[in-house]
C-alpha cells in the first residue's frame, strides 16, 4: 500500500504502468513538479524550524510573497486548530500536533491530491480523531481528494470510496452508506 502511494508520488518508479492526474500522464513527472502532496507516518517535520515555518516551507520555496505567506499559514492554522502555536518549535509539540502540521503543510498549496500514509497510527484515540476531522474538513470543505493508506477504521466514516488490497489484487467498494 504504502509503495502504492510513494509511485503516485513520484517517490519511486513503476515496474510497469503509468500515472495519471487529471488526464496527464505524471508517471515522469518529478515529486515537486506533481499536484500532489504527502503527509508521511512519521511526520518529516523540520525540527529546527516553528510551525509557522514548518507549513510556509512550501510557498517559501516556490517564491510566494511574504505577506500572503502569512495570509496562508493562518488560514491553515485556523483548520488545523493549532493558532495559537505558531512560534513553538515542532519538538515540543505533541504527536497529533505534529500530524495536525504535517497535514497543514501538505495543504497549503492547494494539491489536487493529499497522499496520506497512516495518519493517525501512532496517535491515541483523541488525536487520531482529531485527524480524522481535520481530514473529513479538508477533503469536503477545501475541495481536495485524500487518498489514504490506513488500518483505522474511524476513516471509514469519512471514505467515499475504499481500495483494499488483497493478495496483491485492487478490490474496489463504496463506502457504507447513510453515514454522512
Amino acid at each position: 500500500k504504502t509503495t502504492i502511494l510513494r509511485i503516485s508520488g513520484g517517490f519511486e518508479e513503476p515496474d510497469s504502468g503509468k500515472i495519471f492526474l487529471d488526464g496527464k500522464d505524471i508517471t515522469d513527472t518529478a515529486p515537486n513538479k506533481r499536484k500532489i502532496n504527502t503527509v508521511f507516518q512519521n511526520y518529516a517535520l523540520f525540527p529546527h524550524m516553528t510551525v509557522f515555518d514548518n507549513i510556509a516551507f512550501g510557498p517559501r520555496t516556490a517564491g510566494v510573497d511574504e505577506k500572503r505567506v502569512g495570509e496562508m499559514v493562518d488560514e491553515m492554522l485556523s483548520i488545523i486548530r493549532l493558532e495559537g502555536l505558531a512560534s513553538r518549535k515542532t519538538d515540543t509539540i505533541s504527536g497529533g500536533q505534529k500530524q495536525r502540521i504535517a497535514i497543514a503543510r501538505a495543504l497549503i498549496r492547494k494539491p489536487s491530491i493529499v497522499l496520506a500514509d497512516e495518519p493517525t497510527a501512532s496517535l491515541d484515540q483523541k488525536s487520531g480523531r482529531e485527524i480524522v476531522d481535520i481530514i473529513k474538513k479538508m477533503a469536503r470543505e477545501i475541495g481536495v481528494t485524500v487518498v489514504l493508506v490506513t488500518h483505522d477504521n474511524r476513516i471509514l466514516d469519512i471514505a467515499d470510496r475504499i481500495i483494499s488490497l488483497v493478495d496483491g489484487t485492487i478490490q474496489t467498494g463504496t463506502a457504507r452508506a447513510g453515514k454522512r
